[in-house]
């Protein structure tokens, strides 16, 4: 099954101040009150979808709402809206869509809690059961803080989940003080000023779940040059750290990324002066933290969902009783060749054939339509393609939409295909015929043919032939073609 796409558990993920900022301070004649003003709050308990789901209301109390102020909406923009703007949204438009975003990740994150929490108490195959929603409630209030609930809800500190929203925190901020270094050891005066950055070795290698590890631990820290964040304890980053970085070029980047971080009140200075060599003690930090957190929980969330589903398909005879019923729909629907044809125009990845009718009495590859390409192609080879090579054409079970509806080519009677394409301006349609007796011996016990028309002409102007290492094929009426293979 294919993974579902929600745009909003990506928003998490998004938070991180990443790219470097202007320099300048947008807020300069905002107050600090200002920015704390809540302008939405999110409370997934008082829609009525959510308490009709009997399964997750008796973990509603472990939810609180979800305030979203001014300054959640700044650190957003400075990470994404600058892009948006600067592609010609307006700045109104886009404070809008960020809002948005920010309201559709705090119902996800919501939901997502109450439904974690419903798996490690009710699914005993899972890793995290814990045998019934009294003890499960009591451990999540039993942690004080966001950081230790979503931590309790990944598995804990030790999960990989937790691992890997460190390692994404952990890079972004590294990577972010990489473009204020690089400003300073650039030696070509032309580039100064820019955040352009030395490529990394490891970029476009790793997976979304992706995290450097040594020994079972996360093996990735932050450099900021102070003491506790140097280099050479900051583990898998030594591979894409700055060529001609050093402990004085690093701690002067990591000043500019605070001071940066100040000028638009993401750092308080009155009250956290004493904190400012020690990123991790930072509320910035902390926020930046729990919003990877939630794109994790989220993310597990969207795993439980699809398992959820994919059982619900295996259960029960499901996917029998769906297969039947689409199959005796279209039996009915496209009884005739022209119904088939048409339906054939609209297949897509979510819209598909199990049925085709029989086409023996029209002027179709198969029937008399076979027997005008066994008199055209004899005419060029002196060969009878012959009654018992005649391709079998039949209704689809289970088993082939299941197994990828090849079943029977691997057998005596081969299996027989309609096919259309493209090749520039011209659209083909016709069969493809195989066989394979083998499969120890492929290329003496294949058995391929080809014939391809322009669509909707009823002719072949293409047909070929591989059968006993022999390629035979034909082009229109002036060109014929044979090719032994050992030869």
């Amino acid at each position: 099954m294919k993974k579902k796409t929600l745009v909003a558990a990506a928003l998490a993920s998004c938070f991180t101040i990443s790219a470097t900022f202007t320099g300048c301070s947008l807020i300069s004649v905002i107050s600090k009150a200002d920015m704390e003003q809540v302008i939405a709050t999110v409370d997934i308990r008082e829609a009525k979808t959510f308490s009709s789901d009997n399964s997750l209301t008796a973990y509603s109390s472990a939810l609180k709402p979800t305030s979203i102020n001014k300054r959640n909406l700044l650190s957003y923009f400075l990470n994404v809206g600058y892009s948006y703007v600067s592609n010609g949204t307006s700045y109104k438009d886009t404070f809008n869509m960020l809002m948005d975003a920010l309201i559709d990740n705090a119902v996800l994150v919501q939901y997502s809690t109450v439904a974690i929490l419903e798996e490690k108490a009710t699914n005993k195959d899972s890793k995290d059961y814990d045998a019934s929603a009294l003890s499960v409630y009591k451990d999540y209030n039993d942690k004080g803080q966001d950081v230790e609930k979503y931590e309790y809800l990944l598995g804990g500190e030790d999960s990989d989940d937790v691992k890997l929203a460190k390692y994404k925190l952990y890079s972004s901020i590294n990577s972010a003080i990489d473009n204020y270094e690089n400003t300073l050891t650039e030696e070509d005066e032309e580039y100064k000023g820019t955040a352009t950055r030395t490529t990394p070795k490891n970029l476009n290698t790793e997976q979304d779940d992706y995290y450097p590890s040594k020994d079972g631990s996360l093996d990735y820290k932050l450099y900021t040059g102070y003491e506790g964040y140097l280099l050479k304890d900051s583990g898998a980053y030594q591979d894409d750290a700055l060529d001609g970085t050093t402990r004085a070029t690093r701690v002067q980047a990591y000043n500019t990324f605070i001071d940066n971080l100040r000028k638009n009140d993401l750092v308080d200075i009155d009250t956290e002066a004493d904190k400012l060599k020690d990123i991790t003690k930072l509320e910035y930090f902390k926020n930046e933290y729990i919003a990877q957190l939630e794109s994790r929980v989220i993310n597990k969330y969207n795993s439980l969902y699809e398992a959820k589903q994919e059982k619900i398909l295996l259960q029960d005879n499901y996917i029998n009783e769906v297969y039947n019923e689409l199959l005796n729909d279209q039996t009915d629907n496209y009884s005739s060749s022209s119904a088939f044809e048409s339906a054939m125009g609209s297949m897509s990845s979510t819209s598909f054939l199990l049925y085709s009718p029989d086409t023996s009495d029209s002027d179709k590859f198969d029937g008399e339509h076979y027997g005008y390409v066994d008199s055209y192609y004899s005419a060029y080879f002196d060969k009878n393609l012959g009654d018992d090579d005649k391709p079998v054409t039949q209704e689809v079970s289970v088993t082939d939409v299941l197994m990828g509806g090849f079943k029977d080519v691997i057998s005596d009677k081969g299996q027989q295909f309609a096919l259309e394409l493209n090749a520039g301006a011209n659209e083909y349609d016709g069969k493809i015929y195989l066989k394979l007796t083998d499969l120890g011996d492929v290329l003496n016990t294949i058995d391929a043919r080809l014939s391809l028309g322009k669509k909707g002409s009823g002719q072949q102007d293409f047909y070929a032939e591989f059968k006993n290492k022999t390629v035979n094929a034909y082009y229109s009426d002036g060109f014929a073609v044979t090719a032994d293979i050992d030869r």
